[in-house]
């Protein structure tokens, strides 16, 4: 015999529980208001000029800036490389963010703006981007496929040295229009994929993941590390924890330079083992559990 609830005895149910949903939220959102940076207190022998050799160009400055933040007893020394880091580069709008963020940390007094240097840097990379798309015209001009190709490129790697996010990638992405080889496409998706991962625009990040994997001569063990740990980030990002494990151990290293910078440095080694833990915690043929058997 088939039994029903009254209608209105289902309707203070889902209403209960509407009203749960609703009291969750908001402890949840409560909860991510409130959370603090954890402070981490380094060993004794730590090198931080040996860990952040491991790291170039923005990564550098980013890692640096993490450091500054979480971690008191290196923040002096973190800091003062941290600028150093960002000045020898183009990116005024990352000098000023850094200078905020010392302000913050050790007040109005230890972070000065240097205007004289902020003038020189904005002045040569605007003479560099101006110099890259004047070439670029010639090119079209004299319909040169290839150096149209090398002309966006260029500008999309001026775009990104200035920290000019959004126009790096549409430069990266015209690029695509004027590649001829299998390796076109795949250094087109590679670049497109580094800007997309600081945007964290992840779902640009596996869109391009894709197309790089659907080419067919995709055979370099580092473009491929470099993929997987893309995807890996991405899937991490959504909270597809069980993919993004997945796809962190099965990256393949290389004993090459630019391949330790994307795959093989310390934090990434970090994710893989705690990746490789989850999964042997989680699944019955993990390639831990099977590793170990």
């Amino acid at each position: 015999q088939e039994h029903s609830f009254p209608q209105s005895a289902m309707s203070n149910l889902t209403g209960s529980l509407m009203d749960m949903d609703e009291t969750v939220e908001g402890v949840e959102s409560e909860t991510m208001r409130e959370e603090k940076i954890t402070e981490i207190t380094p060993s004794a022998n730590f090198d931080l000029e040996g860990y952040i050799s491991n790291y170039t160009g923005r990564t550098r400055a980013i890692r640096l800036k993490f450091i500054a933040e979480r971690t008191p007893a290196l923040q002096a020394d973190a800091i003062k490389m941290l600028v150093h880091e960002v000045k020898s580069g183009q990116n005024v709008k990352l000098y000023k963010s850094v200078i905020e963020f010392v302000r913050d940390k050790v007040g109005p007094e230890g972070g000065a703006l240097d205007q004289s240097w902020m003038d020189r840097a904005q002045e040569q990379a605007e003479k560099t981007l101006e110099k890259l798309e004047v070439e670029l015209c010639q090119h079209k001009l004299n319909s040169i496929k290839e150096k149209v190709r090398m002309g966006h490129h260029d500008i999309g790697i001026q775009h990104y040295a200035m920290g000019n996010l959004e126009e790096a990638l549409k430069a990266f992405i015209r690029t695509r229009d004027y590649g001829t080889s299998s390796k076109h496409t795949i250094d087109m998706c590679l670049q497109v994929i580094k800007v997309a991962i600081e945007m964290r625009n992840f779902s640009h990040v596996l869109n391009y993941v894709t197309k790089a994997e659907q080419v067919e001569q995709l055979e370099d063990p580092s473009t491929i590390a470099k993929l997987r740990a893309a995807s890996g980030l991405a899937n991490l990002d959504s909270g597809k924890y069980k993919i993004a494990a997945t796809k962190f151990t099965s990256m393949k290293f290389e004993e090459k330079k630019e391949n330790n910078q994307t795959v093989r440095s310390p934090p990434t080694c970090d994710v893989r083992a705690v990746t490789m833990s989850w999964l042997s915690d989680h699944e019955e043929h993990s390639p831990r559990r099977a590793c170990i058997q």
